[in-house]
């Protein structure tokens, strides 16, 4: 085809593309328009070691690193999903949480990112700081349960007379009692919570705008295809005669 049979045939079918192309737009439109708003909110979580230590191994952020990635793995259990699901407000279906959030670990960083997807802010938010909740109390060691009260000494009595030739008996050592800050070390796959999420200020869908010209080219292909569908046949019939 030509110039000028170009020219020819977008004049002949110019109302036809323009009435795809605008109809698309509105469908478009009216559909976006319709949709619910959804929100993101994204909370992080650092593995390992705290931010105010003092000392930093190389090989525990190569294991913070691997463990990242299995609480990854973690947040997307079935019992890990039914807990945190219950700790938002108001509580959640299960199967409705495991649609809304998505949880991702950089390979280069020792951090667990949880994104919480809502038709509110303050919902996406609450399922973000919710899963990364649940996934702080998964890593933390139980606590070591304090010892026995050691009984009161007793008063010293008087020791007994020894035959010559005899030696006293040894006295047992008392027993230390455990440190009460043994619980309290900070391990390599500790989480802590270093941002949590908040209720973003706008919404990341739908994008009316784009929908909107998106489904217009859309539909000026469409014309495009109908007017040569139906210019087809009158180029068959002009051939035969």
């Amino acid at each position: 085809m030509d110039l000028d049979s170009t020219l020819i045939f977008t004049r002949r079918w110019l109302w036809l593309f323009a009435l795809c192309a605008i109809s698309a737009a509105a469908v478009g439109l009216i559909v976006s328009l319709l949709t619910p708003p959804t929100y993101e909110a994204t909370s992080r979580l650092l593995v390992g070691q705290s931010l105010s230590t003092n000392r930093i191994d190389y090989n525990d952020i190569l294991a913070s690193k691997e463990m990242a990635q299995t609480y990854a793995q973690m947040a997307t259990f079935g019992p890990t999903i039914e807990a945190a699901a219950a700790l938002t407000t108001p509580p959640t279906d299960p199967a409705v949480f495991a649609r809304s959030v998505r949880v991702r670990a950089p390979a280069s960083s020792t951090f667990v990112e949880i994104t919480g997807i809502g038709e509110t802010a303050e919902q996406a938010a609450d399922i973000a700081n919710a899963l990364a909740q649940e996934l702080i109390i998964l890593s933390t060691p139980p606590p070591i349960l304090p010892g026995p009260t050691p009984s009161p000494t007793p008063k010293p009595t008087a020791a007994p007379s020894l035959a010559p030739g005899q030696t006293p008996a040894p006295t047992a050592e008392p027993t230390p009692a455990p440190s009460a800050d043994a619980g309290n070390v900070v391990g390599v796959g500790t989480l802590t919570l270093v941002d949590p999420a908040r209720p973003p200020a706008s919404s990341v869908g739908p994008r009316t705008i784009l929908n909107t010209v998106v489904a217009a080219f859309i539909g000026l292909a469409i014309g495009v295809v109908a007017a040569f569908v139906l210019t087809r046949p009158n180029s068959s019939e002009e051939n035969g005669a």
